[in-house]
């Protein structure tokens, strides 16, 4: 299945390719970067999802590594009800983006659809041979819609599935880590306020060494898990999230080119351009939660290091 997806999507990447690239290579043009640039937007997407789909089966036993963390580190959240309602609205929020990307994924379809017939009303005629400039070749509109759908349209749908995964497994990343860092700032807290002389008992500070000993204990191991989840995530599929960013920035300035560079003034047009920008910068949008698992991330390291100093601190002054 893999390998007729690739071999489909590599034809119909040499088909979208085959006219930015001739203009590249035989245009002789001071501005020939503005005149490639409207074409260029279909490759990037072909090569986008292919790659995702790519990478997504090449490294499935990591997904497998990554589920099982996410798993186990849900497991140690389940005493913490805050944390759990917001599991809660997390998979409402995967329920929605799920059935969001395969909605926008075919409103851009009919819109691209309907661009290309209206840019030769021959088109909609299903049998009419399409010239595949460049090459020296015709193929019928059926089947050219045909290609795309199955070898671009359907792959492209299902790598936002893959994405999608990603950008939910970030969110539950940064849900946990924020409830450790808020823990954290509480005893940070309470470390804080120093007992006067004398007014503490040996028992006192006994029952709170172990107090507080438990709960770090209990947030190293909550923390320890997220960072196994974050790093399988990292090493199998960092590549993924560089190339949708390159791939959807490109993208982006393709069409904001052809948006620029319109010559027919067809209204269509405009709609699927702006369109088509502002989806894409949503995709790129999307990155925001792995943003903050950083930050928080940041913010944990540095809470720990104030808290062992405290602690190292308050023994000393009851020495």
């Amino acid at each position: 299945m893999i390998t007729i997806f690739i071999s489909g999507g590599v034809f119909n990447i040499a088909i979208n390719a085959g006219p930015w690239i001739w203009k590249l290579a035989f245009t002789k043009s001071s501005n020939i970067l503005l005149r490639i640039l409207p074409d260029i937007p279909f490759t990037f997407i072909n090569i986008r999802c292919l790659f995702v789909l790519f990478v997504y089966w090449k490294y499935a036993d990591y997904w497998s590594y990554a589920k099982r963390c996410a798993e186990e580190m849900v497991l140690h959240c389940s005493n913490h009800n805050n944390l759990q309602q917001n599991l809660k609205n997390l998979r409402c929020v995967s329920i929605v983006l799920g059935v969001s990307a395969f909605a926008l994924v075919t409103i851009f379809e009919t819109l691209d659809l309907l661009h290309f017939a209206q840019q030769d009303p021959r088109r909609l005629n299903a049998t009419f041979d399409n010239p595949l400039e460049p090459f020296p070749l015709r193929i019928t509109v059926w089947l050219n819609e045909f290609l795309w759908i199955i070898f671009c349209a359907l792959p492209f749908a299902l790598s936002q599935q893959v994405y999608i995964s990603l950008i939910l497994l970030a969110l539950l990343l940064r849900l946990s880590l924020t409830d450790v860092n808020k823990n954290l700032k509480d005893i940070n807290a309470s470390l804080g306020i120093v007992p006067e002389l004398g007014s503490r008992r040996q028992s006192d500070d006994l029952y709170e060494h172990t107090t507080l000993f438990n709960q770090l204990t209990s947030l190293k191991t909550r923390y320890l898990s997220s960072l196994k989840l974050c790093h399988g995530l990292n090493e199998a599929y960092g590549s993924i999230i560089f190339v949708i960013y390159g791939m959807d920035l490109f993208t982006i300035c393709g069409f904001i080119s052809a948006t620029v560079a319109d010559g027919e003034g067809f209204l269509l047009a405009y709609v699927l351009n702006f369109f088509t920008i502002a989806i894409f910068a949503a995709y790129i949008g999307l990155m925001i939660p792995m943003v903050k698992v950083y930050e928080e991330s940041v913010a944990i390291n540095f809470l720990l290091h104030e808290i062992m100093d405290k602690c190292q601190v308050q023994q000393v002054n009851r020495t």
